[in-house]
């Protein structure tokens, strides 16, 4: 009996040696410094050569881990620039250039020329949708700055700048609402084939001569040689057809119901000044109907405020507050309809009109479909609503004396 379980048991041995014979492990592996990780990727056509000129920023993995004692520092990314005719053979370059296999899988934002938007980025964005290793859900950015100047920079505190920059527009995005927080590259794509607008940031260097030896990190002026947000283009079909400055990119947000964070400043007689911060996001409601036979788009938003800063001198009544929503819906209506009088004098849909025209149903909307021109012909009814449920731990400022 004994024997027996022990011939079972050693059955059992060799089957699995057998099995484990047969698997062939990581065959494919490729080791980590076999790879060139690509932090950021940047492109440009040169206007003599018709060119494509490709950037690959490309972690150094020896240059962000701790270094140790007073030895050199080593710089975290290297930039490489392959050029081609076409998107494909500029890519195939690499290989002649990079002495290692090109890893684009987890690159963390895209640098476009601006001069290569305003023509058109159609033909990347369809040669991005072709690769199998495509990152839909990548950063997209258009810089004013010559690229190569972009891509050479070293940004302070974060030693890979493609982070650093993802970071920036995460944060603004939410803290300010200044930056597009829709500005991945699936953004772009998918109001491709329709009349929808949408944004993406435009950077641009603080100085003319870029950061680019990693003695940057030595140095504590921060703002010298960095990066900044100067405001945002507007694209449509994949292509810039213009731009708004980082105020109006507010605007663009709040009628768009991407608005994450709203602040402004409410200013009384005698320099008196109440800051105003939106807590949380604002509800948001737009309703395109004909009225009486002429097109109207309704659109409905309330805010819940909170006060940032008080200097008044009164304390603040419950009429007070009151006097303080009413500013502010003021003031925010205000700025909203000039941001849409400016946008439809330059010819932008920025309410996307024409694209809710086309889901409508009926003789009136039939008609009104078939005319380009019609969404310049809807009256926009905009209304502001909001109630401050936060003041703070303080009703009235101190004054000293």
């Amino acid at each position: 009996m004994r024997s027996y379980k022990l011939s079972i048991k050693s059955l059992k041995i060799i089957v699995s040696a057998l099995f484990c014979s047969m698997l062939t492990g990581c065959w494919d592996q490729v080791e980590i410094n076999q790879l060139a990780i690509v932090n950021i990727a940047g492109i440009d056509k040169n206007p003599k050569s018709g060119q494509y000129e490709v950037f690959y920023q490309v972690i150094n993995p020896s240059g962000i881990s701790g270094q140790v004692g007073a030895a050199p520092v080593k710089s975290p990314v290297y930039v490489y620039k392959v050029e081609g005719k076409h998107l494909g053979i500029a890519a195939n370059q690499t290989y002649l250039s990079i002495p290692r296999q090109l890893f684009p899988d987890h690159y963390q934002v895209l640098i476009v020329s601006k001069k290569l938007a305003m023509d058109g980025m159609r033909e990347y964005l369809n040669y991005i949708e072709q690769q199998p290793n495509r990152r839909a859900t990548v950063h997209m950015v258009i810089t004013e700055s010559p690229i190569s100047d972009i891509m050479n920079t070293f940004i302070p505190l974060e030693r890979l700048p493609g982070r650093s920059i993802q970071s920036l527009i995460d944060n603004g995005s939410k803290q300010t609402g200044k930056i597009p927080p829709s500005s991945r590259v699936k953004d772009v794509l998918k109001p491709m084939e329709s009349s929808q607008l949408m944004t993406l940031p435009i950077i641009r260097l603080r100085t003319e001569n870029p950061e680019s030896s990693s003695i940057r990190f030595e140095h504590i002026n921060a703002d010298k040689g960095n990066i900044k947000f100067e405001g945002a283009a507007i694209i449509k079909h994949g292509r810039m057809i213009g731009e708004i400055s980082l105020a109006q990119q507010v605007w663009y947000n709040l009628l768009n119901d991407h608005l994450q964070n709203l602040f402004q400043a409410i200013e009384f007689p005698d320099k008196q000044v109440v800051e105003i911060q939106a807590d949380g996001n604002p509800k948001f409601s737009k309703k395109l109907l004909f009225a009486s036979d002429k097109p109207s788009l309704k659109v409905d938003i309330l805010f819940k405020l909170k006060i940032a800063s008080n200097t008044l001198e009164d304390m603040l009544t419950e009429d007070k507050v009151k006097e303080i929503e009413h500013r502010f819906n003021e003031q925010v209506h205000e700025q909203a309809t000039t941001f849409l009088q400016f946008a439809k004098q330059k010819d932008w849909d920025v309410l996307s009109i024409e694209e809710q025209v086309k889901k409508k149903r009926g003789t009136l909307w039939n008609e009104a479909q078939e005319d380009p021109e019609f969404w310049k012909k809807v009256n926009v009814s905009l209304t502001i609503h909001s109630q401050v449920t936060t003041t703070g731990t303080s009703i009235h400022p101190y004054k000293g004396d």
